[in-house]
Formats: structure tokens, sequence, C-alpha cells
């Protein structure tokens, strides 16, 4: 479940990224369009980073307890 998560986050990261620069090159939005997708996006790469940290630490503390 929680690599689901992660892939979920992982796409919103790059969907997100690709979105702001593509369209924001190319489609010329609104500001709030813009702000509500790099919004969006920090705070899932904000989350994937906390996320991805978290599972290191837990396989690093399941395999050091073994």
């Amino acid at each position: 479940m929680i690599w689901f998560f992660l892939a979920v986050l992982a796409l919103i990261v790059v969907l997100g990224s690709a979105a702001i620069v593509v369209g924001g090159r190319y489609m010329k939005p609104s500001v709030s369009i813009v702000a509500f997708v790099f919004a969006v996006t920090a705070v899932s790469w904000v989350t994937l980073i906390v996320v991805s940290i978290s599972l290191v630490v837990r396989s690093f503390l399941t395999t050091a307890s073994l």
C-alpha cells in the first residue's frame, strides 16, 4: 500500500513539474492556475521526500534488528 502511495506521489510530482514548465511556457495560464499547480507540486515533493526517508529508515531499522 505504501509503495502505491509513493508511486502516486512520484506521478504527481512529475506531472506537476512538467505542467509548470511546459504549460507556463506555451499555454500562458492564469496566475491562479499556476499557483495552484505549484502548490500541489510543492506539497507532493515534500511528502515524497518524507515518505522516502521514512521508508529507508524503517527498512534500515528492520534489517538492523535482525
